[in-house]
């Protein structure tokens, strides 16, 4: 992260994980900083119809979408998930309790070992 930083002053890294017993498995340094810049950022440029999220991106696009399917988000129509992953991240199980209410894409690459199967949970 803090590499990161140094060639990319105030962005936002909230890709990097911390594990630790007090977070959890999956906290993410900077996440919901980088969820309240796009909320905003949705708002601004409302409507928006949908999301798209790349890999990481697709966990951060999972969220957005669990905020506007809850009605604490900017509202979406869809979401589509290229190479995603099913990121239950720390403080945020109430999203995944129910179905999301919007539609959503799942693509993945036939030999992408890593995401094919742990997306197929993303789906579900």
């Amino acid at each position: 992260h803090r590499l990161m930083s140094t060639f990319f002053p105030d962005q936002l890294f909230w890709q990097y994980v911390t594990y630790g017993p007090a977070q959890g498995p999956n906290f993410y340094s900077g996440f919901e900083q980088a969820q309240e810049t796009l909320q905003q950022k949705l708002r601004e440029l409302a409507p928006v119809d949908g999301v798209i999220g790349f890999s990481q991106g697709s966990n951060l696009a999972l969220h957005l979408a669990g905020r506007a399917s809850i009605g604490t988000g900017a509202p979406l129509s869809f979401v589509v998930h290229l190479a995603g992953t099913h990121a239950e991240t720390h403080g945020y199980h109430a999203f995944f309790k129910e179905p999301f209410s919007i539609p959503s894409l799942h693509v993945h690459g036939r030999i992408d070992k890593f995401t094919k199967d742990k997306g197929a949970a993303l789906a579900h």
